[in-house]
């Protein structure tokens, strides 16, 4: 779900009751207008069980280099085993990893990969 009443797009979460086990992240919508995506909401994805890995990318509002994640994203993912980044997200003001909620202790981070470099990873090509 997005959330569109702002001049970005906002990730809400994931339908529940999904089964997609590899989440690819638009780095825009279109709606009314063009959007980048802007935000992952706080515990966006939390307890989500069939979620595997995550593909996020570099999308830029206003012109930034990154986009803004919120804490606990991925929660209670406990199938969650790899979250591949097109760039760094920028919490706040401030670099941190606290946006992957509990699910840091078995997770892995890929910094720099390319969305088809993700697709490669997980097969999806």
């Amino acid at each position: 779900m997005v959330d569109n009443s702002i001049d970005y797009a906002k990730v809400m979460g994931i339908k529940e009751g999904s089964t997609v086990e590899n989440v690819m992240l638009p780095s825009e919508y279109l709606f009314k207008f063009e959007e980048s995506l802007g935000f992952i909401n706080e515990g966006a994805f939390a307890n989500n069980k069939t979620i595997k890995t995550v593909y996020i990318p570099n999308a830029s509002p206003y012109g930034k280099s990154d986009i803004s994640v919120g804490s606990n994203v991925f929660d209670g993912c406990d199938n969650l085993t790899d979250v591949y980044i097109e760039s760094e997200p920028w919490i706040g003001s401030y670099w941190e990893t606290d946006w992957l909620g509990d699910a840091e202790s078995h997770v892995t981070l890929h910094i720099g990969v390319s969305l088809s470099e993700y697709k490669k990873a997980v097969g999806l090509t």
